[in-house]
């Protein structure tokens, strides 16, 4: 079962659309939050994720300040900043911080596609019941979605 999820912490909304026509993961991977703290909350649902930040003038100070308390916390976690061109001088310390890239334009999320969705096929999956993982093998689906539910 997949851990991992793609988690998007920005006020407009304008990364979150650019990362889903750029990057080929279901829609369901990818979960938008509007502030640092629920970018946590859904970080702690889902330690292994890979988190895009929007980095702002106002914010991007506490953005170094929050990053690495994050890194600290979830080992298998990976941040991506995303930033107006204006904040390019702020790179080597939002890197300190955390991040493992910065972006600064829409197109650049397309550049990163491969590496993103090779983090979420390789984050650490949930341990699935022997029952769950042997049926969902079976040669016959009609018999595997009624055992399951049993």
């Amino acid at each position: 079962m997949q851990t991992a999820r793609v988690i998007v912490c920005e006020k407009s909304g304008k990364w979150a659309a650019a990362l889903c026509a750029l990057v080929p993961l279901p829609r369901a991977v990818i979960c938008e939050t509007r502030s640092l703290g629920e970018c946590r909350v859904r970080l702690q649902e889902s330690p292994a994720s890979l988190i895009v930040v929007e980095a702002t003038a106002e914010n991007w100070l506490e953005v170094c300040r929050w990053l690495p308390l994050q890194t600290g916390q979830f080992a298998h976690m990976r941040a991506v900043v995303v930033a107006e061109p204006a904040l390019r001088p702020a790179e080597c310390l939002l890197r300190t911080a955390g991040a493992h890239h910065l972006v600064d334009s829409l197109d650049g999320l397309g550049g990163l596609s491969r590496w993103i969705a090779g983090h979420i096929d390789q984050a650490p999956r949930r341990r699935q019941s022997v029952r769950h993982w042997t049926w969902s093998r079976m040669p016959w689906p009609s018999r595997r979605a009624g055992a399951e539910s049993k």
